[in-house]
């Protein structure tokens, strides 16, 4: 006749896993670097293939959606004629304003713009 066995308290069961897991986590860890290695290897062992390159494309145009690029009308020569003065009023501000700036730097500078190198200032530039 087997002896009877006495239950185990919750505190003890706790205490009996975590020595469990002291005594087999070496073990576990081991197993684990072994199946990370032969993953590795095997991995190593698949042969290598290349897409072509025809079906890397078609893949990569599938993946993106179509957009139809609509070209601007054709423009008529007054059309054309208004864009071109417009364009040249611009231009033509911009002149206007580089002059402007010109003249000021000319009156900050006593009207010598630092040219001589007799001036105190002439290597400090505009």
């Amino acid at each position: 006749m087997e002896p009877k066995r006495r239950k185990l308290t919750e505190a003890e069961l706790k205490a009996a896993a975590a020595r469990l897991d002291e005594i087999y986590a070496p073990a576990f860890a081991m197993i684990e670097a072994r199946q990370k290695e032969e993953a590795a290897k095997a991995r190593v062992k698949q042969p290598l293939v290349r897409p072509e390159p025809e079906k890397a494309v078609e893949k990569v145009v599938a993946e993106f959606p179509r957009r139809v690029v609509e070209f601007p009308p054709k423009l008529s020569e007054q059309e054309l004629a208004r864009k071109q003065a417009i364009l040249d009023q611009q231009y033509q501000a911009i002149l206007d304003e580089r002059a402007f700036l010109r003249r000021q730097r000319l009156e900050r500078c006593g009207g010598s713009f630092h040219k001589s190198i007799d001036d105190d200032d002439f290597d400090l530039g505009a």
